[in-house]
Order: C-alpha cells, then structure tokens, then sequence
C-alpha cells in the first residue's frame, strides 16, 4: 500500500489489513472500496485545522508542505489528486463524531448547543440575518447522497419551501421604513439568474453560537424570518422561554404579523440591531433599537455579522461545490465557529462584565 506520511512524501510499505485496522495503523483511506493509498491521520488533522480555521485551500495545503519539506512538484501532484476525492469530507466527519461521541451517547452536546443559554426557563436573544454571499452555482453539479451532517445546522430544504409556497409575500408592508437591501423581492427576482443557492439566512444566540441556518433561493423574503422565527418557537414548546428576536428589518416583520392577522405571538419580542437602527426612521428607532428596549441589556444585535465574516470566507470554495458537499464544509465550518464560541464563553462574559 502507498502511505502518504505527515511530511507529504509518498512511501510503500506492506500493510495486512481488514476494513476495521488501518485506523489502528494511524491511517486513513484515499478510497472507501479496496483502497489502494492511504494517508497519515496526522497530516489530515492539520489539513482540517487549517481549512477551518485559516480557509487553506487544497491547492495552498500541498505547496506549503512542497516549500516546507522540499517535496518535487510530482510528489505534490500526487498529493493534490488524492486529497481532492471523497475521503477528506468522510475524515473531517470522522473527526467530528470522534471528538463529540453523539453515536455513543446522542444526549451529549454535539456542538450546537449553547452552554450559557436557557434551557428551560428565561430570556433567550437571537438575532437574524442573510448573506448574499453563500451563493451556489447551477453549473456546480448534483448530489447522489444526503449530506453527512444531515439537518444539524443547515434545515430540510423541502420544508423551507413548503413555507414558502404557503406564506407569499410580494408586497413590503408600507411601513417599510429601511433602505436596506433585506426584505426587498422585487429585487432578488432580477439577480443571480445562474444560481441555485441565492444566500444563507441564519440565526445566533446571544453568545453568537450558530442556531439555525436555510439556504435561500429567492432573496431575502420576509418568509424566511418567519420560517426561522416559527422554528424557533417550535423548538421552545413546553418551555418557559421568552424569545428576543434582534433583525435588520424586525419593524417589517412585525408589521407584516399585524398586517396579515397573525400578530406577535406573546413570548417574543422583536428589535432592530443598534447599527442598522440609525438607517430607520426615528420612530422606528425610538421603538425597536436594543438601546432603548428592556431585557436586550448591552447587546448590539450584529451576532451574525461577525460570523458572517467568518463563514464569508468559505465562499469561494462552496459556490463550486455540489449541494451535499457544500452543506458538509459549512456545517463544520459553523461547528468550528460554535466550538471557538464555547470555548471561551468564560473569557468573553468577563470582558462583558467588565464593559457593562
């Protein structure tokens, strides 16, 4: 067999093996039938480290081991072509169930629960978003399989519209008073005619750990708050648990509630982001700015757009993806991000212990 070791170097050792040693070995296969080459668990935990962290390419990963270890441009060839196939998203999948043992004991954390949060009882602050960023191409193919991650961050696109089709919403509310892009139908229907994914809408906690995420195919309609907002309340059922809903447009959203006879359920609250608030009008800014609303305290409502530009920085590799690859990189993209957010939830509280 031909073992890629740590350095990149390609060497040929003899290896008996079935389908359950090579991992005793510290190897990973290149191919899931009848493997043929194999690589170093070592190099492909810090290809994932730097992929998630840093957004190194394949491309980059290879040239920095040719430059690091004095590799020839065959040997980084042969690497190229064999850390593009199908095993790296199976590792980096691998890596996740490793570290969250959810096959063991499905009760644990598996990264997309927020530790600060409540679980039962209080005052939860989410806030929305989109990004017109995370677009797909309709030229990037088409999945055979489902995504490894399934709905752990990314929900079933079906349902998503399912909603749609039942909430149409063509016209803004005239109390629209935001020059914001968000909200705006007319124009997503005239933009990005060759995508399949037109944007990402999400949501964050208040200690910004990714919560849910719906990829978007006709702009930024009102119909996606909503789905997101009504997700959320589904998920709080049987709990005492007030929801505090921070977004760009939330003055539209409410007056869309009221407008369409629904109203705002009694356990939410809605707020505009003290950012995006200054391009309101000043009664929209009196009655929804996070500055002026009880139980928001010192939060700014821009959760999103700090993940944003992190996740943003994906976009370049995901628009060629296929939709199952696509949905795999950002999940473990947003578990990364969740995971860095968990982990030093004790040094950010104290820093905003400190400020407040």
């Amino acid at each position: 067999m031909k073992v890629i070791v740590s350095t990149g170097r390609l060497c040929t050792v003899t290896v008996n093996m079935c389908a359950c040693t090579l991992l005793r070995y510290g190897l990973w296969p290149a191919s899931a039938d009848k493997p043929q080459t194999a690589f170093s668990i070592p190099l492909l935990e810090l290809f994932v480290c730097l992929s998630l962290e840093c957004q190194v390419s394949v491309e980059g990963f290879c040239n920095t081991l040719r430059w690091k270890n004095n590799l020839t441009l065959a040997e980084v060839n042969t690497l190229y072509r064999a850390l593009v196939g199908e095993s790296i998203s199976h590792f980096r999948h691998h890596h996740f169930r490793q570290r969250s043992l959810v096959d063991i004991c499905p009760q644990l954390d598996d990264g997309t629960i927020c530790p600060a949060c409540p679980k039962a009882d209080g005052d939860m602050i989410v806030t929305l978003d989109a990004n017109f960023g995370l677009v797909r191409k309709q030229s990037s193919g088409t999945s055979v399989v489902e995504p490894l991650h399934g709905t752990r961050m990314f929900v079933d696109e079906k349902d998503v519209e399912e909603y749609l089709l039942s909430h149409l919403d063509s016209s803004k509310p005239h109390e629209d008073c935001s020059n914001f892009k968000a909200g705006n139908m007319l124009r997503s229907q005239k933009q990005a005619k060759k995508l399949d994914v037109t944007g990402v809408f999400g949501a964050s906690c208040h200690h910004e750990m990714p919560l849910m995420f719906v990829n978007m195919s006709q702009g930024e309609r009102l119909a996606y708050p909503l789905y997101v907002i009504d997700e959320l309340l589904r998920r709080c059922e049987d709990k005492n648990i007030h929801l505090r809903v921070v977004y760009d447009i939330a003055c539209v959203v409410a007056s869309h509630l009221h407008k369409s006879g629904e109203g705002i359920p009694h356990n939410i609250s809605l707020a505009v982001p003290a950012f995006h608030v200054y391009g309101h009008k000043l009664p929209c800014q009196i009655k929804y700015s996070t500055r002026r609303l009880d139980g928001f305290g010192l939060t700014d409502g821009e959760g999103m757009e700090r993940l944003w530009s992190f996740l943003q920085r994906f976009a370049r590799v995901t628009k060629e993806m296929t939709p199952s690859h696509r949905l795999d990189l950002l999940t473990d993209a947003l578990l990364h991000y969740g995971r860095r957010k968990s982990t030093d939830l004790g040094l950010s509280t104290a820093d905003h212990i400190q400020i407040a």
